[in-house]
């Protein structure tokens, strides 16, 4: 069984590219044994399918935001977050997807969090950050060190719920 740190998020969507460069940084300058980092621009199955035999899963992603949390980083529970059914298994979000491959017996992670940086937008086609995410991608960066680090020194805490 594995770690993995996962940076989700599309570089050609502006602020969406923020959890991609923020990993992409910490395994150059940052790494920590024993844990492997992926960047995904993936979601439901295609991106559980790669954390099949993980032990304990970060996964980081943007969150549009109001104004005054651009930058702002969070970090939570599966359980923090509603679940829906899906009209079609096109629109399967992450947490269907893992339900569904419990139930299949798939070895999947037993610690899940999730690294949460707030953006103003997720579907703006542009490199690079907006100015708000631009100025404080050296803190946003930082502070997501720092909790990683945490979170893989001290085993992650409790199981999902």
């Amino acid at each position: 069984m594995r770690d993995v740190v996962v940076g989700i998020g599309n570089t050609l969507l502006q602020d969406d590219g923020i959890a991609p460069y923020v990993v992409t940084r910490l395994q150059c300058e940052a790494p920590l044994p024993q844990v492997q980092y992926l960047v995904s621009n993936e979601s439901g199955f295609r991106l559980v399918e790669s954390l099949i035999d993980c032990q304990r899963v970060l996964l980081i992603d943007s969150i549009v935001s109001q104004p005054t949390d651009y930058g702002r980083v969070w970090c939570y529970q599966p359980s923090d977050f509603q679940r829906y059914a899906p009209a079609t298994l096109h629109a399967v979000d992450i947490f269907a997807a893992l339900d569904f491959f419990k139930q299949t017996n798939v070895a999947m992670p037993s610690i899940i969090r999730i690294i949460a940086i707030g953006i103003k937008s997720n579907a703006t086609f542009a490199e690079g950050f907006t100015p708000e995410i631009e100025a404080r991608r050296e803190h946003i960066y930082q502070t997501v060190q720092q909790m990683v680090a945490e979170f893989m020194i001290s085993k992650g805490g409790k199981t999902n719920e």
